[in-house]
């Protein structure tokens, strides 16, 4: 049994009353079929494993599986193309790659709605059994990842559910990918911990849709970004069931804030703060029980966190550190930019600029690292970067970054060549475009001539 989990029976019981808003074909899937299928398989302690599935209760029968089976789960996502997967593989040591059934050509096992196929592990520090990998590429690279332990992350969950009030008689909606730490925390783990009923879906497409999921599975709890709250939302938030709604991922507006109060005074509200690195949750703010000038908040710490800024200037925004006994243990993976944002254990620099008020309520300012939220998902500039420089005819790069119309940023990515020629150009466009999620790509690439005396 892993320490500060559910047992396998448990966990099993109850994903069985999971919902699928677009199950797999060839029916349900148990963790503990999981858990033997590695085993036999012989996955030994802390192998990790891939997990690439889309959002499906399948995914969290594969990762609880995995995690019982004495492996170390990484939830990929399913957009993520075989160029990527092998990629993370090597970059994560991983021994295993649980896959949606026949979506690959490459060698596997069959299990029911998915398959496993058996990798060759690259050279990558040793895990230990109940620990988690949550790749973050937007913070510290594409091929990098955080590594939890389990425990911790569904004791970040349990703190979510009081902060949020989540009930064991709410049906909890989960639309946000389950790759990421959010998602799986704040609404899968949370909503275990709790006894909620889950209902897993991809992300609807549009706000007609949106509404009518939540209607057709009468739903009392949702999460979303601050970029699906404006694309799925319509501007028009009408509870009907909807009892509460978390949002998270990045800082709401305080106008968009005020909007939706204003459209549902009886329904509830809270706007959180985190990051994958911390475990993930840090703060909350209920916003439709405080004054409206807290709205520009993400409220307070959780019980048993602690923030502090450092070197604040004279206004006392500076650069937010979180302790906490959910932050990671550590980096791997390949990581760019930051390296130094662990400074001791249980204690994480974040990278992002707030104010603390004489209440402990967290305003957020900024970021101070060298990346970018865009479409509600963290892009990695140093990764960016790293990978075009890699390209055989590429001398150099450099990124430009510029606000975007609908509020979400641009940035542009100038490649330097020692030729440049149409062919060259469209033949770097198109590789660049294959090798990064939609969300990672630049808005513009320009493919200009390398000039050694200025790129000295």
């Amino acid at each position: 049994m892993l320490t500060g989990l559910p047992t396998l029976p448990e966990i099993d019981g109850y994903l069985r009353h999971a919902v699928d808003v677009e199950p797999l074909p060839r029916g349900p899937l148990a963790a503990h079929t999981v858990a033997a299928e590695l085993s036999r398989l012989g996955l030994a302690p802390g192998d990790v494993v891939l997990v690439r599935l889309p959002n499906c209760v399948p995914m969290l029968t594969s990762f609880f599986g995995v995690l019982f089976a004495g492996g170390v789960p990484v939830p990929v996502p399913a957009s993520a193309g075989e160029a990527r997967v092998r990629e993370l593989a090597a970059a994560f040591g991983a021994r295993f790659v649980v896959v949606v059934h026949g979506s690959t050509r490459i060698e596997r096992h069959e299990l029911g709605c998915v398959d496993v196929v058996v990798l060759t592990p690259g050279e990558v520090p040793p895990h230990e059994p109940g620990e988690v990998v949550i790749p973050t590429s937007g913070t510290s690279g594409l091929l990098s990842g955080c590594v939890h332990r389990a425990s911790s992350l569904l004791r970040n969950g349990s703190r979510h559910v009081r902060a949020v009030g989540l009930r064991g008689g709410d049906r909890v909606l989960v639309t946000l990918p389950l790759n990421y730490s959010y998602a799986l925390v704040a609404q899968a783990m949370a909503s275990l911990v709790a006894g909620a009923h889950l209902v897993i879906s991809p992300p609807p497409l549009g706000a007609a849709a949106y509404r009518a999921l939540l209607a057709r599975h009468r739903i009392t709890s949702t999460s979303l970004t601050p970029h699906t709250v404006k694309t799925l939302t319509g501007g028009d938030w009408r509870p009907g069931s909807l009892r509460m709604l978390t949002v998270g991922g990045d800082a709401l507006e305080p106008a968009v804030a005020t909007r939706l109060l204003a459209q549902a005074p009886e329904g509830e509200l809270y706007l959180t703060y985190g990051l994958t690195e911390a475990g993930p949750r840090v703060s909350t703010l209920a916003a439709h029980a405080e004054p409206p000038r807290l709205l520009s908040s993400v409220g307070r710490p959780l019980p048993e966190v602690r923030v502090t800024v450092r070197d604040p200037d004279a206004e006392g925004v500076g650069e937010l550190v979180v302790e906490s006994d959910t932050v990671m243990l550590r980096r791997t993976g390949l990581v760019d930019g930051r390296r130094d944002d662990l400074h001791a254990p249980g204690r994480i620099v974040t990278g992002d600029l707030f104010r603390v008020d004489e209440g402990g309520n967290l305003h957020f300012r900024g970021r101070g690292s060298d990346f970018l939220i865009r479409r509600g998902q963290k892009v990695s500039l140093p990764s960016v970067r790293r990978v075009t420089s890699a390209m055989p005819e590429v001398v150099s790069c450099s990124t430009r970054v510029e606000p975007g119309e609908d509020g979400d940023p641009r940035y542009g990515l100038d490649v330097y060549v020692v030729k440049p020629d149409p062919v060259a150009a469209e033949r770097i466009r198109s590789a660049l475009v294959r090798r990064f999620a939609r969300a990672e790509r630049p808005d513009h690439i320009r493919v200009l001539p390398h000039d050694p005396e200025r790129h000295k």
